[in-house]
């Protein structure tokens, strides 16, 4: 099958509605993806989950990754610690919403 975006390895199946990113950065989706799920309190499929996992498995954190994610910790003021390995997704994990507590709170006088 001859990719659908000219060099772009990403593969899309319309009729299913998934996508499919190169091998490359199924890691990295993996990680940002866990990030922000626990952070903001969302929440995805067991079956998204399964696939996230075992790319985070498959796709270890990369030197680009780490650099990456130290670059916006400047900026952030925190890192994303499934880069930095201090968490790993677990099927069903309860998000931490800790990016939640300081936002949206209204102000007093």
């Amino acid at each position: 099958m001859p990719n659908q975006y000219g060099q772009c390895t990403t593969r899309t199946d319309f009729k299913k509605r998934t996508t499919e990113p190169r091998d490359k950065v199924k890691g990295f989706i993996a990680r940002v993806t866990f990030y922000m799920y626990d952070r903001y309190g969302l929440s995805m499929s067991k079956a998204q989950q399964r696939i996230l996992m075992a790319w985070d498995h498959q796709f270890p954190v990369t030197a680009w990754e780490r650099e990456l994610d130290n670059r916006i910790a400047k900026l952030m003021g925190h890192h994303n610690r499934y880069v930095t390995g201090e968490k790993t997704w677990k099927l069903d994990q309860k998000p931490s919403r800790e990016g939640l507590s300081n936002t949206l709170q209204p102000k007093t006088n």
